[in-house]
C-alpha cells in the first residue's frame, strides 16, 4: 500500500516540498543507513526523555515531602517568623497537610537528602530546585528559607513549586520575595 508523500509532508513540515514518491522512499532518502535504525533511534531517544520525565516528577514529589516534613518539625518550636506566617495567614494543619505547604530550611541540604534516594547530580540539576554555585561547584537549594507551596498538575503530581521567603534581606530588597 503506497501513500502519496503529502502524508509525509503533513508530518515533517516542508522537508519533503520538492520530492515524489511514497512515504517508504522518502525514509530510504532521510534515513540511508536503514529505517529500522532510525526507528530504534527514534524510540530510544523518546523512552530516554519519558524515564526522566517520570524521574523528574518523582524527584519533584520527593522534594515536596521533604519540605513539608521541614514545615511540621518547625511549627513545633515556639516564636518563629515562618510560624508567625502560618499563623497569619490562617493556614491551620489540616490546609497544610492537603496542600503539602513545606519549609526549605536549608540545615539539612537537600542534595544530600535526594542523593540519600538515590537521585544522580544531573538529575538534581535537571529539577531546576538545585542550582550549581559557580564559585565552588556546589549545589544548592535554589529556595533556600522560604515557605514552599507545591504546584500540581490534574494528575496529582508535583510539577513546580513556589516559595515566599523569610529573610532580613527580603526587607531590603536584595533578594525577591517571591520564587517559582
Amino acid at each position: 500500500m503506497s501513500h502519496g508523500c503529502n502524508n509525509c509532508r503533513q508530518a515533517e513540515g516542508a522537508t519533503v516540498v520538492s520530492e515524489s514518491g511514497g512515504c517508504r522512499q522518502w525514509l530510504w532518502r532521510l534515513y540511508p543507513f536503514g529505517v529500522s535504525l532510525a526507528l530504534r533511534t527514534m524510540c530510544a531517544t523518546f523512552l530516554a526523555k519519558k524515564d526522566l520525565k517520570e524521574t523528574l516528577f518523582k524527584l519533584n514529589k520527593d522534594v515536596g515531602i521533604f519540605y513539608h516534613n521541614n514545615l511540621i518539625e518547625l511549627l513545633k518550636e515556639e516564636n518563629n517568623p515562618v510560624k508567625e506566617y502560618i499563623i497569619k495567614r490562617k493556614l491551620d494543619m489540616k490546609t497544610i497537610i492537603k496542600f503539602g505547604i513545606g519549609y526549605a530550611t536549608g540545615k539539612v541540604p537537600l542534595e544530600q537528602h535526594l542523593s540519600s534516594l538515590g537521585y544522580t547530580k544531573e538529575e538534581m540539576l535537571a529539577s531546576g530546585i538545585l542550582l550549581e554555585s559557580q564559585k565552588n561547584g556546589k549545589l544548592y537549594d535554589r529556595f533556600y528559607s522560604r515557605v514552599m507551596f507545591p504546584i500540581f498538575d490534574i494528575r496529582d503530581r508535583t510539577i513546580a513549586f513556589g516559595g515566599r521567603a523569610f529573610s532580613a534581606k527580603v526587607l531590603d530588597k536584595t533578594i525577591p520575595k517571591y520564587v517559582n
